[in-house]
């Protein structure tokens, strides 16, 4: 292949058929395209591309390939990949693919592919599944040929395919219909060319073949590339060995020779594809390239243009083997190759570039400074680092080199040049003579930019920032002008005006000048706006053929008004008023031709204010070392700097791209998936056909976020096409965005009928026409019509229901409030019973202490007879009874309020059992009752609140003794049931009276007592109520049977399992019960005689008979001292220091409460025990008094000796405390704190001795200056708390803190007794061994 490249470049530079002048762009796999090898293009009726190649089938929007093959797995597709033939049909919207295995329609409304292939019982279907040819013809019927079958007419009513019978031609490759409706037919082989006359219906009536001779062979119908008819209506046929003509006048087709045979073979000869221009240009697809030339005969006589592929020219074609050719709507050819998709814009290429000078500098690009024009139409082109180069026929040589650092070239004759160096003279160069000459004109190092010629034949030159001068041209003697004015002026060009006035742009304005008078005026700014002025940058300014001046800034066009003598930007929109231009130029019409700084021209008519924009790719010029330059040559040609060498085109054969064509929908998403026509999204099918067919889209309500991609079948200089859209009815205005921009997302529009309409500007500046699409979004269900007169007749059955309930509702209030009036009565009652109960009950608590206290009293001394102790036995029971009674009401208060809480824990229930049942054995015998209890285990295990079950049984047997007559039956059983939980059964049945049938749903509420009741006995008709709520919160049940007359049977069952249970729920401890009626044997009291033994102990009760009871029960053991409130008990308790404190908590004055709150901050009593003695026995009250520093807690009544007990504990913990902080190495001194102020206190005095450990004055004047108290309170504290002088509490501490320090073993004994203050290491151990009881070195 290198060789052919090689053979071609050698060949054609010496030919006239060389022409390499034009650029192509690359599209290749690396762009999404499937297949480099593109055999087929053709475009549809919205202006999309399709292209069939080797691997795959494409569609091209400009901007991005959509690959179609056969191994989809999303939708279905093609056949086969490897395109062979592809056809559009204009009316029906329908693209024919024909490929290696099967011929497919696609219907592009649809999206939907279906694919003929040969069917064994069908002799109507398609027989050969490889397609060659396919051709739509005037009656839009398919022809197809294919490769081994000959030729078919598709019948798209019958489906079916009709062979065309033709001798000889079994492998069809082309088919082509000319001018008068015949079809034309290429085979090779046995068959050549056939021509099938057809009549108005398209029926065949006749059929003439043709034979194809190549001269000098015996060969006969080479392989046929395409048949095609020119604009002469001539007919030629492109086969492997060239291309034949049909000659009309011997009807035979003849070869049209090419006598150059390197040419020949080199063109393959495969004329593989031909195409006409818009310019009536044909371009024929070779084995060799591309031919252009204005007839098809001008190939034989060489008279055509030639482009190949070159492989250092990257813009050159990119393979040599075209297979395929199609301008598009815009004029645009395509070009399939072997190896990609090429594309020829022939707007674009009419801007040619010259690169000769990078041949004398080493294939460098050049840095061009400026452009001049000779007398004799020939252009110098200076160079910032490469000199002067001569231009004739766009060849270019070198002028000089000599001086190479060239900032600008100016001349006014053509003959002498005045070239602004980089050092700051000027080269003067004699176009004529050929001589150079440089002139010093005082600018130093500073640049120049600016000439021109003055009235008086001096030539003014302005530097870059270092003044201005004039030039006398014939002695090269210079002025400098204005030197206070021009010093730091950046001149930037400069032109005289008809009056000698000089105008220059600089970098801070326009300057007018005045030779005559020698004045100069700055314009640093120009109207935008009236009354809106700006800062003025001119780059260049020139004057047009009407004497009007015009001004290139850095933010558009600016004229001079003569009248208001000011500057004023162009009134017009876009470039002109926004863009950066660098030069201007002025045709004598007046038209004039702008360089844009941003790689575009423009070409601007000011009387019809019509701007030309052109982009050429010139770059954008930075600084003053950029790319500079802008020649008109003879109103004719315009040269300009570009990126790869100079950019020139001719001013009268610019032609603008003037088609523009609607844009169209090149994808659609819906709640971000891309739609296909029949796909489904939420239910719901979101096209039936292809959008850009229909025009139309709805949208559920579920659907209403969705996203359209559009592009331009306008593909000349794609990326400069520029859009604008609008969704009306949600848009108020429209949206421009360019070609990078081209996707816009709506999201949670609201229902209703949008209208997205979209247009496109060409890279020429001409708008489309607008392309519009309905977009409907439906409303929810809750917004239809159907909806809305479904709320309304909801809305009225409402208020007709409301307004019935309204009347009912007014006819029951009166009821309804004399029924509430009664309940609250009722409730108030209730409430009024309940708290009179629970008063009374609390009432009842101090003369039952009074009357168990004696009575216990009295047994634990022993000094009564046997009759006396059953007597007092006798009180013991009835007392104890009287208790369970006050209790089952504060019970009862506490189940009505919510206060009761579930505690359960692991009970031996039949022992608990037996315990409830012996405690009735004597009120049963005392009725002659025969009472049993009955079970058949020898124990049950489970969990079970005891409190709760016990006051069950005691209501249930109580009322069942209760309400039995003498000599009756009462049975108590206990059992075990399991119905998927295991749980307790128990059944107290009786013959007693029975309960009446109307009031078995009556008993469980409280105060009801049935009537038959009322007769045989009192009570208050809480009992059962009780039970009821007990077994509630214990999640068990109880039934009733009961016949009046013949007794009842109460079953209650209760859930004994653990896992029945919260953890909350749980109480986990273990339990021994005892009869309440049997007290245990008690040893008769041991009275202490010795009174050194006696501590101090203090009982606050505002009950008098039980205060002396308490006094006299615990005279015996301690001194005990007496106050009658809280107030009292504080200031008695300042007083003597009692022990220990006794308080009750209901009293007058200052209660339990604030008695125990004030004694615990108080930090000379606050080490003082408290316990609380008080009929509030409920967990709140006591969870309160704890709180607040009780240290223990007794509920009225109580047993005299548990009170006692509980005092000797406490003060026994407290001696404990005492030794076990003094004799214990590891004890610590925080045991000895009992509440926080005393924790205060002890934590701030042992910090305060380990800081001073080691200080010998460490004694209890120290302390007490540090501590600020009296020695006095501070030994009474000290004392108090740890039973220890100071000093021996300060010795404490050093002994244990040497401890430590020996336990480190970093210390010897010697120096630890010097760490904690001991002078003398022997008398610290002595104290050491005294205080632990072993010696110092142990720990050692």
């Amino acid at each position: 292949m290198l060789i052919r490249y090689v053979l071609i470049i050698c060949l054609l530079v010496s030919t006239e058929a060389f022409s390499q002048g034009i650029k192509f762009e690359h599209y290749s796999d690396d762009q999404g395209l499937s297949h480099n090898s593109v055999r087929h293009i053709t475009q549809d009726n919205t202006g999309l591309l399709w292209l069939g190649t080797f691997d795959g089938l494409n569609s091209f929007d400009g901007n991005n390939f959509t690959v179609y093959k056969s191994k989809s797995k999303t939708r279905k597709s093609i056949n086969n990949d490897d395109i062979t033939a592809l056809a559009f049909n204009n009316s029906s919207d329908q693209m024919w693919i024909g490929t290696r295995n099967g011929l497919t329609q696609l219907d592009l409304r649809t999206s939907e592919f279906k694919t003929f292939l040969p069917e064994e019982d069908n002799p109507q279907s398609l027989p050969d599944p490889e397609i060659r040819a396919l051709f739509i013809d005037k009656l839009d019927r398919v022809w197809v040929g294919t490769k081994d079958q000959g030729l078919y007419i598709y019948n798209a009513i019958t489906n079916d395919f009709t062979k065309v019978e033709i001798n000889g031609f079994n492998y069809i490759k082309s088919i082509y219909e000319d001018a008068d409706g015949s079809i034309w037919i290429g085979s090779n082989g046995r068959g050549g060319i056939a021509k099938i006359n057809l009549n108005s219906a398209g029926a065949v009536v006749t059929i003439k073949t043709y034979e194809l001779f190549v001269p000098g062979s015996e060969e006969v119908n080479p392989y046929t590339y395409f048949i095609y008819q020119d604009n002469k209506s001539d007919i030629f046929v492109g086969t492997r060995e060239g291309l034949y003509k049909l000659d009309k006048a011997e009807d035979t087709f003849k070869l049209l020779p090419i006598a150059n045979t390197s040419v020949r073979n080199l063109l393959g000869p495969y004329f593989i594809c031909v195409a006409q221009a818009p310019n009536g240009k044909y371009w024929v697809g070779t084995l060799g390239g591309l031919l252009v030339c204005d007839q098809l005969e001008d190939i034989s006589t060489g008279n055509y243009e030639w482009y190949y592929s070159v492989l250092s020219d990257q813009s050159s074609l990119v393979d040599n083997s075209v297979s395929a050719l199609y301008f598009d709507h815009s004029g645009v050819l395509w070009i399939g190759t072997e190896n990609g998709l090429d594309k020829y814009d022939a707007y674009k290429n009419q801007f040619k570039s010259i690169k000769d000078i990078s041949l004398f500098i080493n294939d460098k690009i050049p840095r061009i400074s400026g452009f001049a024009q000779t007398y004799d139409d020939k252009l110098i082109v200076s160079t910032h680092d490469n000199g002067l180069f001569l231009g004739e026929n766009n060849k270019f040589s070198v002028l000089s080199n000599k001086f190479k650092k060239i900032t600008s070239i100016y001349t006014y004759d053509g003959k002498t040049f005045f070239c602004g160096l980089w050092n700051g003279d000027i080269l003067v160069f004699n176009y004529i003579t050929r001589t150079f000459t440089t002139v010093d004109v005082g600018f130093g190092e500073t640049p120049t930019f600016a000439f021109t010629r003055m009235e008086n034949g001096g030539l003014f030159i302005g530097s870059h920032g270092n003044g201005a001068v004039v030039l006398n041209t014939e002695t090269n003697t210079y002025n400098p002008l204005l030197p206070d004015f021009f010093y730091d002026i950046s001149t930037n060009q400069a032109f005289s005006d008809a009056d000698g006035k000089l105008w220059l742009a600089t970098e801070t304005g326009v300057i007018r000048y005045n030779p005559l008078t020698n004045e100069a005026k700055m314009y640093h700014s120009y109207l935008r706006l009236p009354g809106d002025s700006l800062a003025m940058c001119a780059k260049d300014i020139g004057i047009d053929s009407q004497g009007k001046i015009w001004v290139a800034t850095t933010e558009g066009l600016v004229y001079y008004s003569r009248i208001e003598d000011e500057f004023t930007l162009v009134d017009t929109t876009g470039e002109l008023r926004e863009d950066w231009i660098t030069d201007i130029r002025f045709e004598k019409d007046g038209k004039m031709w702008l360089n844009f700084n941003n790689n575009r021209v423009g070409s601007y008519n000011p009387s019809t204010e019509q701007l030309n924009v052109y982009h050429i790719n010139n770059g954008i010029r930075l600084d003053i070392f950029s790319n500079r330059g802008f020649l008109l040559l003879n109103d004719s040609i315009v040269y300009v700097p570009g990126k790869e060498g100079i950019i020139y085109f001719p001013t009268t054969i610019v032609n603008d791209n003037t088609v523009s064509e609607p844009p169209f929908i090149t994808e659609v998403k819906v709640q971000n998936e891309k739609v296909f026509p029949g796909d489904i999204i939420n239910g719901q099918v979101i096209l039936n056909e292809d959008i850009n067919y229909s025009k139309r889209m709805t949208l559920k309500y579920a659907n209403r976020n969705f996203s359209l991609s559009f592009s331009s079948p306008s593909y000349v200089n794609v990326r400069l096409n520029k859009y604008q859209y609008m969704l009306e009815g949600f848009d108020e205005e429209w949206i421009t965005s360019d070609n990078n921009s081209r996707n816009i997302q709506y999201t949670n529009l609201y229902p209703g009928t949008y209208v997205f309409k979209v247009k496109v500007q060409n890279s020429s500046g001409f708008w489309s026409d607008v392309s519009a699409y309905t977009i409907d979004i439906e409303p929810p269900f809750w917004l239809t019509y159907k909806s809305i007169i479904l709320f309304i007749l909801l809305i009225s059955l409402i208020i007709y229901l409301v307004h019935t309930q309204i009347r009912k509702s007014m006819l029951l209030k009166q009821e309804l409030v004399l029924e509430k009036v009664k309940h609250e009565k009722d409730e108030k009652l209730n409430d009024e019973k309940l708290r009179f109960f629970t008063n009374i009950s609390h009432e009842l608590r101090t003369p039952i202490s009074l009357i168990l206290g004696p009575a216990k009293q009295l047994i634990e001394e022993g000094r009564v007879t046997d009759y006396q102790k059953s007597r007092v036995e006798l009180i013991l029971n009835n007392s104890g009874r009287l208790l369970h009674l006050v209790n089952q009401l504060l019970d009862f208060r506490k189940a009505q309020t919510g206060e009761l809480k579930l505690k359960v824990s692991d009970t031996d229930i039949l022992e608990l059992t037996k315990n409830a049942f012996n405690s009735f054995k004597s009120f049963a015998s005392e009725k002659s009752i025969n009472f049993n209890l009955t079970t058949e285990h020898d124990q049950i295990l489970g969990w079970i609140d005891r409190d709760k079950y016990d006051k069950v049984l005691y209501n249930l047997l109580s009322n069942a003794i209760k309400f039995t007559p003498k000599y009756g039956n009462v049975d108590l059983y206990v059992g075990v049931i399991n119905d998927g939980t295991q749980k307790l059964h128990v059944e107290v049945s009786d013959n007693g009276i029975g309960i009446p049938p109307e009031s078995i749903d009556k008993i469980f509420k409280r105060f009801y007592q049935a009537e038959n009741s009322k007769t045989e006995n009192t009570g208050s008709g809480i009992g059962l109520s009780l039970v009821d709520s007990l077994l509630k919160i214990h999640k068990a049940t109880i039934n009733v049977q009961s016949e009046q007359g013949k007794g009842s049977v109460f079953t209650v069952k209760i859930p004994i399992e653990r896992k029945s249970y919260k953890e909350h729920e749980i109480f986990d401890v273990n339990t021994t019960f005892y009869d309440d009626e049997v007290q245990p044997k008690l040893q008769p009291k041991q009275v202490l005689q010795s009174t050194s033994l006696k501590e101090k102990i203090l009982v606050i009760e505002d009950n008098i008979e039980l205060r002396k009871f308490i006094v006299d029960y615990l005279s015996d053991t301690y001194k005990v001292y007496e106050a009658e409130d809280g107030l009292k008990g504080l200031l008695l308790c300042r007083q003597i220091k009692p022990m220990l404190c006794i308080s009750d908590i209901k009293m007058p004055v200052k209660d339990g409460f604030e008695f125990c709150m004030e004694l615990k901050k108080d930090d000379l009593i606050s080490h003082i025990p408290v316990i609380l003695l008080t009929a509030l026995s409920d967990n709140e009250n006591q969870i309160k008094g704890y709180k607040l520093g009780a240290d223990g807690y007794v509920a009225k009544p109580f047993d005299p000796l548990l009170l006692k007990i509980q005092i000797q504990n406490i003060i026994k913990s407290r001696i404990d405390l005492k030794a076990k902080f003094s004799g214990e190495v590891e004890s610590k001194i925080n045991i000895l704190s009992h509440s926080p102020v005393d924790e205060v206190f002890i934590n701030k005095l042992s910090q305060l001795i380990e800081e001073n450990i080691q200080n010998p004055d460490l004694n209890i004047d120290f302390l007490c200056k540090e501590m600020g108290i009296s020695s006095s309170k501070l030994y009474r504290k000290i004392k108090e708390l740890t039973n220890l002088s100071p000093n021996e509490f300060v010795r404490t501490l050093r002994l244990k803190k040497s401890a430590q320090l020996l336990k480190s073993k970093e210390y010897n004994v010697s120096e630890v007794s010097d760490i904690v203050g001991f002078n003398d290491p022997l008398y610290f151990s002595r104290c050491f061994k005294k205080q632990f009881g072993f010696s110092p070195s142990t720990l050692l």
